[in-house]
């Protein structure tokens, strides 16, 4: 029951109380009046109640209103996010791709000069020092290749765990590989 209504029974008992002593006394007019606020204050209890629970219904529609509106913002923040995750994702794929041709090239072209190399004079020190200076262009490609691949990687949510986990090993792999010419370079 609402607070209304145990103040409504309260003061019910209240004027029963009267109603009694006036119906024992036989004061009609007593009677009538208590009967009469009795119904004055049913009147009003009713009201009050139906403004209350109409209120209540108004603000339960407008919480359920605020509530759908929530879910459609969130809804749409999240499509987003997506959405700007797979732009980002698809760009650095793309990057990788771009680097991963242009680095196959300039590996060829280095394969070839070592062969060059090797079947000329191995001790020529221009040579080593052109070859040097190849290796280390190399080395700052497959870096700024590496960070784009991290980058990538960063990028996988957790519904791609197993090939982000398979990608990150052979990145870390990689990234040794480099470390070490790194080291034999300098």
């Amino acid at each position: 029951m609402s607070d209304i209504a145990f103040r409504f029974l309260g003061h019910m008992a209240t004027r029963s109380v009267r109603i009694v002593q006036a119906a024992g006394q036989k004061n009609i007019r007593k009677l009538a009046l208590e009967t009469g606020l009795n119904v004055i204050e049913l009147i009003g209890s009713i009201v009050s109640y139906s403004e209350a629970k109409q209120q209540t219904g108004y603000l339960h529609q407008k919480t359920e209103t605020v509530k759908s509106h929530n879910e459609e913002v969130t809804a749409i923040h999240e499509q987003m996010y997506a959405q700007k995750l797979t732009l980002l994702q698809q760009q650095l794929e793309d990057e990788l791709r771009v680097e991963q041709k242009q680095l196959k090239f300039e590996l060829q072209a280095y394969a070839e000069q070592l062969e060059t190399q090797y079947a000329g004079d191995a001790s020529s020190y221009e040579q080593n020092k052109k070859l040097h200076g190849i290796v280390a262009e190399n080395l700052c490609n497959f870096q700024r290749i590496l960070e784009k691949a991290e980058q990538y990687l960063d990028t996988l949510t957790d519904e791609d765990n197993v090939k982000k986990q398979a990608l990150f090993e052979e990145y870390r792999k990689i990234q040794r590989q480099v470390n070490q010419l790194v080291k034999t370079l300098y």
